[in-house]
């Protein structure tokens, strides 16, 4: 079975992104490119068994399109009230909500989700 190496989200503003996931899900920074020049090209945020990389849109490749479809990260049922109220925190506000799960967008309206699947919220 394949296991996750690592996501990487094409954003325009890396610093302040980056920032953003550090403070709502509390991932750990591990690692930052630059350009030759210095400026900043990534920042790897550690998740459990592999690594979020925020990246600057139009970086080192030919895949210079911005976001994803929807990144969803698992919490338990009984934590509903409490990502609530750490969502409401940072004033990020719920879009939609289905039995499972709650979505919301970060800053650059890249779509994220808090899920308890199979588990009813």
């Amino acid at each position: 079975m394949l296991a996750l190496h690592h996501l990487a989200l094409k954003v325009d503003q890396v610093e302040s992104i980056a920032q953003f996931y550090k403070d709502l899900f509390g991932l750990k920074e591990v690692k930052r490119q630059a350009y030759q020049d210095g400026s900043i090209r990534s920042i790897w945020l550690e998740l459990n068994e592999g690594v979020l990389m925020i990246e600057k849109s139009g970086s080192f490749d030919s895949i210079s399109q911005k976001g994803w479809h929807l990144l969803s990260f698992k919490i338990e049922s009984d934590q509903k009230d409490e990502w609530k109220s750490r969502l409401d925190s940072m004033t990020v506000k719920i879009s939609s909500q289905s039995d499972y799960t709650m979505y919301f967008s970060d800053p650059e309206g890249n779509r994220l989700a808090l899920s308890s699947y199979p588990n009813p919220l």
